[in-house]
């Protein structure tokens, strides 16, 4: 401002020194320091509920909040109408069943997608590529139909190593050391050629291209990475194909984690959770106008499951080991002991479905080419490719097809001018909030 003052940040996360501390009294401290998390996200002069994936972090939020209200907690589910590991429902109901929750569900289809991509395109005001917002804008709304305030179970991955990249980069990291011709061998004529159904171990080999540290990091969420981004891009715009890693290189200069998996935990920590999870999750929820509360981020917990030794982070090539081993002891075994689904929406299926003509219509459309952001013939590959089952290309071309829908959003249309807000009714009174 005019006196010269300059932002700083008031507050970061310590990593060192770490925490000498025994098994069994790391996870009786969780369980304090989570459920004490719980009860100050609980205090509410509103009707209150949970989103309920059918995970293990939003899973043990619905198992704590249950300890601590007199009543049954409201949960709210979202699955998806598709074939194949996507819907969690059962895992949900499994949930909600063993703590007495009153459980609500849906089930989203293509059809929803289709209709409410414009819209929540313009509710995300930029171009965010997470194929979530949809059923996470479906499911509040669903819950703002009782409730005003959610509980969610956001955070969990980032503090205790959750997401199978975690226990992977090692494995990436030592691909990456590899002489440059034998790394190109294996990961072009090996890896890269492996069936439809092999994406997370052609992620795997994505992001072990890069020996550097950023380059490898940004590639593990990218839509696009290294030559195959230069590849897409049109010559005009790859001169700044370098701005695709500046932000993880400068997380990672700030960064005062030492140990790789230190150093991932906190650049996640600073850019996917606040630039992708959590403001889907604040958009959506305020779209739906209702609150969302993360007791998983609790900054005291931060701090502390900053400082833990890494065994209680990844071992033996799972992740969220400390997490786990509480989830086994609160929630049902099928919950905890399964492979990592996530909240994923079944979009490869959908684009070679029903979702095929808004795919191709939209993205070869004359509007998206003319834009001179891309190779014409390299994204008539990506989508030809994915159509026909050649490769898994959906999370690649579903980050373009939001950026387009973006710019006829905010950039081909004119400025909507603005209206007066209109506050929605009050809730219906809930007991779970009490």
């Amino acid at each position: 401002d005019a006196r010269g003052a300059v932002a700083r940040r008031y507050w970061d996360v310590a990593w060192e020194p770490g925490l000498e501390i025994g098994d069994d009294e790391a996870l009786a401290e969780v369980e304090r320091r989570l459920t004490e998390s719980v009860r100050l996200r609980l205090m509410s002069d509103v009707p209150l509920g949970a989103l309920l994936s059918g995970g293990v972090d939003s899973s043990l939020v619905v198992a704590l909040a249950s300890r601590l209200v007199p009543r049954p907690v409201q949960t709210f589910s979202v699955g998806f109408d598709a074939p194949g590991p996507y819907s969690e429902l059962p895992f949900a109901r499994m949930v909600a069943e063993r703590f007495g929750t009153e459980h609500r569900e849906l089930v989203v289809g293509a059809a929803d997608v289709e209709r409410e991509l414009p819209r929540l395109a313009w509710h995300q005001d930029e171009p965010v590529s997470e194929p979530a917002a949809i059923p996470t804008f479906l499911v509040a709304r669903l819950a703002r139909e009782t409730v005003t305030v959610v509980l969610t179970g956001e955070g969990g991955d980032e503090l205790f190593a959750g997401y199978p990249k975690y226990a992977f980069d090692p494995l990436a990291r030592r691909l990456a050391a590899l002489p440059g011709p034998l790394r190109a061998l294996l990961l072009d004529q090996v890896v890269d050629r492996l069936p439809f159904r092999f994406r997370k171990l052609q992620v795997v080999g994505r992001s072990a291209r890069f020996r550097d540290e950023a380059e490898r990091l940004a590639a593990w969420f990218a839509g696009f990475a290294g030559a195959e981004r230069r590849r897409l891009l049109s010559p005009a715009l790859r001169g700044h194909d370098g701005l695709a890693a500046a932000a993880f290189a400068r997380a990672l200069a700030e960064t005062r984690a030492r140990r790789p998996l230190d150093r991932m935990l906190d650049v996640d920590r600073r850019l996917w959770l606040p630039d992708d999870l959590l403001m889907k999750m604040d958009k959506m929820s305020m779209a739906a106008s209702i609150e969302a509360r993360v007791p998983l981020l609790d900054h005291p917990l931060v701090e502390w499951a900053a400082r833990l030794p890494a065994r209680f982070k990844v071992r033996g090539g799972e992740g969220k080991t400390l997490l786990k081993r509480l989830a086994r002891r609160l929630l049902p075994r099928e919950v905890v002991d399964r492979p990592k689904v996530g909240f994923t929406v079944p979009l490869a299926p959908w684009f070679r479905g029903p979702l095929r003509e808004l795919l191709a219509d939209t993205l070869l459309s004359r509007t998206a080419l003319a834009r001179g952001y891309f190779d014409e013939a390299v994204l008539r590959g990506y989508v030809t490719d994915h159509l026909a089952g050649r490769r898994d290309r959906s999370r690649e071309l579903w980050t373009l097809l939001t950026l387009e829908l973006w710019h006829r959003a905010y950039v081909d249309r004119v400025p909507r001018p603005a209206v007066p807000y209109a506050p929605p009714p009050r809730a219906n009174p809930s007991p779970a909030g009490d």
